[in-house]
C-alpha cells in the first residue's frame, strides 16, 4: 500500500503545478524526551492548491527543515500505534493514514493542536479520502500505468 500512496502523491506532482520533495530522513523522527516515530513516507508540498500550515512557536524542531506538510503511515492491525500527538508536536499538516483492518484511507489535518479527520486533502486538492481508497482497491487489479493514467486524467479534468 505505501508504494502505491507515494505513487499517488508523484502523480499528482507531475500532473499539478505542484513542487512535491519526498524528505529522506534517517529512520526516526527523533523528539527528544517525547521519543520518536517513524512515519513511512513524508513530503513537503508547494504551489497549487497546498494549503501550508502556519508553525506554533512551542513546535519541537524536527530533524527535517521544513517540518514535513504530508505524511503517509501504514497501521497494521497487530500494531497500530498512535503517534497523532508526536505528529502533532513537529506541527505535519497531514497525515494519510491507510488501515489494513478496514482496508481504508483516512486523512487526518492538523488544528489547533489536533489531528481531526477531514473528506479532503488541503495538502493535495482535490484529493479525498474516498478516492485514495478507491485507487488503494484498484492498484489491486489494474496495472499501476493504467490507474496512474486514469488519475492523471482525472486531476487535469479537475484543475
Amino acid at each position: 500500500m505505501l508504494r502505491m500512496l507515494v505513487a499517488i502523491v508523484l502523480t499528482a506532482a507531475d500532473t499539478l503545478p505542484l513542487e512535491v520533495t519526498e524528505l529522506d530522513f534517517p529512520g526516526l523522527l527523533h523528539l527528544g524526551a517525547q521519543g520518536r516515530v517513524h512515519p513511512h513516507a513524508a513530503f513537503s508540498i508547494q504551489g497549487h492548491g497546498a494549503q501550508p500550515l502556519a508553525r506554533p512557536a512551542d513546535a519541537v524542531e524536527s530533524p527535517v527543515v521544513p517540518p514535513p506538510d504530508l505524511i503517509i503511515e501504514i497501521t497494521a492491525a497487530e500494531a497500530s500505534l498512535n503517534h497523532l500527538s508526536s505528529y502533532a508536536k513537529l506541527s505535519v499538516a497531514e497525515i494519510w493514514r491507510y488501515d489494513d483492518r478496514t482496508d481504508h484511507v483516512t486523512i487526518l489535518r492538523l488544528r489547533d493542536g489536533t489531528y481531526r479527520e477531514k473528506r479532503e486533502s488541503a495538502a493535495l486538492v482535490p484529493l479525498t479520502s474516498e478516492l485514495l481508497t478507491t485507487l488503494v482497491h484498484e492498484s489491486r487489479t489494474t496495472p499501476e500505468c493504467i490507474w496512474r493514467g486514469e488519475l492523471a486524467a482525472w486531476l487535469r479534468a479537475y484543475d
